[in-house]
């Protein structure tokens, strides 16, 4: 399936699509409000909302700078400067080092700058990953060069579609946990997908990495949650502990962040998911 989302994100979720569009029918009435509180490059969420399956989507993630990419380009007063960096810059090392700089300086930019960096470096950068080097290298002399995965004509359709749906798209720059107890509060008919950061070799791939305490405490708040909701995790013995009081399943999904390779993972459902499905 090709992604809706603007971003290539190592371990993205929308191969799941087809799954989690049965799981969502068979377990609601009326087309919920999906939420995903480790978004990343929301392409499951932007898949379920551009075919009709959901009521509207809430994205959140606690990275600044993946943060103020969905901010800039569904905000009004950003979105136009943001397609016309996309249509002027040019692909080259040298821009990708100014774009490197922003990004790593991220306290003196503002959300477009860091939005439009992040953006730049993740369609540029070996498997997206932000902290990886460009495609092809400094010297540009690997197999691929570095304008290889930035097509705008392909691109900034897609930009355009997410801000033309922006009234149905919430975002936000919360910490999991505060964000999850919040919507859980104050919000029903929510269908809530958590993919958080894996228990091995999460340090490899996120910037907000989590130590064991925090998928302890992360696990604490899921299980006390009103609304329905789904988690998939990397196959832990961790994992299997915090969890052992769930409905759980084992599913495998291929990937593709540096090398093809298939990943054994763990399915959670909540006591309020009665048909349960594998992925």
């Amino acid at each position: 399936m090709i992604s809706k989302s603007p971003l290539r994100y190592p371990g993205g979720k929308v191969k799941l699509y087809p799954f989690m569009e049965q799981l969502i029918r068979q377990n609601t009435v009326d087309p919920p409000i999906y939420v995903e509180p480790f978004a990343g490059g929301a392409g499951l969420a932007l898949e379920l909302l551009f075919n009709g399956n959901v009521e509207r989507i809430m994205i959140n993630d606690l990275d600044p700078a993946i943060y103020s990419f969905w901010y800039s380009i569904t905000n009004e007063e950003t979105f136009y400067l943001f397609i016309n960096r996309v249509n002027e810059v040019d692909i080259n090392i040298n821009e990708w080092k100014i774009q490197k700089d922003i990004y790593m300086h991220q306290d003196i930019h503002n959300k477009l700058e860091l939005g439009f960096a992040t953006f730049f470096l993740n369609r540029c950068n070996r498997s997206g990953i932000l902290k990886a080097g460009p495609i092809g290298g400094q010297k540009q002399n690997g197999n691929y060069r570095i304008d290889c995965r930035f097509n705008k004509d392909r691109l900034i359709p897609l930009l355009r579609k997410i801000y033309d749906n922006r009234n149905r798209i919430d975002v936000t720059n919360l910490n999991a946990e505060e964000f999850i107890e919040y919507i859980d509060m104050n919000y029903d008919n929510l269908f809530i997908y958590l993919d958080p950061p894996y228990v091995d070799k999460g340090y490899q791939l996120y910037k907000n990495s989590f130590t064991k305490e925090d998928h302890v405490s992360l696990s604490k708040k899921i299980k006390k949650l009103k609304n329905k909701w789904f988690v998939t995790y990397d196959n832990s013995d961790l994992i299997k502990e915090l969890y052992s009081d769930c409905k759980t399943e084992i599913f495998n999904i291929q990937y593709s962040a540096g090398s093809k390779r298939v990943e054994n993972e763990i399915a959670v459902y909540s006591d309020s998911i009665d048909n349960i499905l594998v992925p």
